[in-house]
């Protein structure tokens, strides 16, 4: 099946190109597809030049079944095919990675003319060897409970067992993602190795795609396996022992999903505040920070509004101090900004003894974006007030709700639990700003937590296709 099945690459691009016509149709008719529209959907769409159908198989044809299903059934056992078909693709595609890439005299340790140190490969390759041995294993699986009868009774059982006992393999992958990118990142700075790679990917067998490419494929599928699955899950009827079996084998995807989200995220967390430890200086009683625990949740620059409270003339016009803020999810740093990466401490509180609200009413008069912030006990051991300025009104609300997320408050505001939230896809690639932001990548599945009036902005869990998603909600609730 590997063989006739397109490179993985192919078919996640078909994909997410065709839920983007689906989701862009229901926008411009402001109505959903029904039943009868998504099967052909299914069966003529872009699908059709890419893999093959369920409803195609010769023996499906022959046997006259398809005229005895209904429609709810013969998505069924096309969502279940395409768990299959889909396995096939991606081992299709990490056969190339393993063979063709990382077996080339180029690329492998063995080799003398390898362009690659022993500790390089590693840290490139991860545990490459260990996820194609499993994926063989749950494709193999798969194909012997197809082959048991031309309609599929369920395949949540193998989902299920893999999830809770072998998939442990992926998070050891998607942990090790920030180091990848590093390391690729340097590598294409020798000459050697970009020509090396570049003679690779021109060769027929890697069919003009890219070593990252074939990298990144473990993050796309164990991403996109929780999708599959959910759309199973919606062809079982509810509340039928095979609809609990597949919420059941969802629950469990998702949780090495959210496994291997928090593994990326605790790399990448060690690694910049790692780095900031290099960049800050303390000129105040100092203290250790980078600590196991600790990681960043919001930086930028404020104006610090000083008031004279002596002279009544100039507290209507106080002075404004730039100042920068560092905001752990334990520590509040308050720095002065000697370069583009280089601070100094001027005061410092744990986050439990710090307090923001909103300025006293004749302050707003004085400057717009202003926000109170109290260090109940700073690094003297002392209470000291600070008066805000952010640089915009969605500035200001983001440095508060960092300080204490807010529960729905106003009218039309929507607080989902991360459960049942519903999900966007992103149309666009947007690079981060700010550590509270996302970095997305065309055809992104993004979980919506709040939806908020102000500014059309739009909170969202880290849920990305390509890099660690997350996909929780069991509606699958695509907007």
């Amino acid at each position: 099946m590997c063989s006739s099945e397109p490179l993985y690459q192919v078919y996640n691009r078909c994909t997410l190109r065709r839920e983007r016509n689906l989701s862009r149709r229901r926008i411009s008719s402001d109505t959903s597809l029904n039943d009868e529209a998504s099967l052909e959907e299914l069966t003529r769409g872009t699908l059709r030049n890419m893999r093959m159908l369920w409803c195609e198989l010769p023996e499906v044809i022959q046997s006259g079944i398809l005229d005895l299903m209904n429609s709810d059934d013969r998505k069924r056992q096309e969502a279940m095919f395409e768990v299959i078909t889909s396995e096939a693709s991606y081992i299709r595609s990490l056969n190339i990675l393993m063979l063709h890439f990382l077996s080339s005299d180029d690329l492998s340790p063995g080799s003398s003319l390898c362009v690659l140190e022993r500790g390089q490969s590693h840290v490139l390759f991860s545990n490459i060897s260990a996820i194609k041995s499993v994926s063989e294993s749950f494709l193999q699986a798969l194909r012997v409970r197809q082959k048991e009868a031309l309609v599929m009774s369920s395949i949540s059982d193998i989902i299920l067992e893999y999830a809770t006992k072998y998939f442990e393999v992926y998070v050891k992958y998607c942990s090790n993602q920030i180091y990848q990118d590093r390391a690729l990142k340097n590598l294409r700075k020798s000459v050697r190795f970009v020509d090396a790679v570049e003679k690779l990917q021109s060769s027929k067998k890697a069919q003009g795609l890219t070593l990252q490419s074939f990298l990144v494929l473990p993050m796309q599928r164990i991403t996109r396996l929780p999708l599959l699955v959910n759309a199973i899950c919606h062809r079982c009827e509810a509340g039928s022992d095979e609809y609990i079996k597949t919420d059941r084998a969802l629950a469990a995807i998702n949780k090495i999903v959210n496994d291997c989200n928090e593994g990326a995220r605790k790399m990448e967390r060690m690694e910049e505040i790692c780095v900031l430890q290099t960049q800050i200086e303390f000129k105040t009683k100092p203290l250790a920070l980078a600590t196991p625990s600790r990681y960043l949740l919001r930086r930028g620059d404020l104006m610090h509004v000083v008031e004279d409270s002596r002279n009544p003339l100039k507290r209507l016009r106080p002075k404004f101090k730039p100042m920068y803020m560092f905001l752990f999810n334990d520590l509040l740093l308050l720095v002065k900004k000697k370069s583009e990466n280089r601070f100094v401490v001027l005061d410092y509180a744990t986050r439990n003894m710090t307090q923001v609200d909103e300025p006293q009413e004749w302050d707003v008069s004085i400057h717009e974006h202003m926000f109170s912030l109290v260090l109940l006990e700073n690094s003297e051991s002392k209470t000291k007030e600070f008066l805000m300025a952010g640089n915009s009104e969605t500035d200001k609300t983001r440095w508060m709700e960092a300080f204490k997320p807010p529960a729905a408050e106003q009218e039309g505001e929507t607080v989902y639990a991360s459960w049942d939230c519903p999900q966007v896809n992103a149309l666009h690639n947007y690079s981060a700003q700010q550590p509270d932001e996302l970095s997305l990548y065309e055809g992104d599945v993004i979980n919506v937590l709040k939806k908020l009036r102000m500014d059309g902005i739009t909170e969202r869990d880290y849920v990305m296709e390509l890099r660690l998603v997350s996909c929780q909600s069991h509606r699958g609730n695509t907007q």
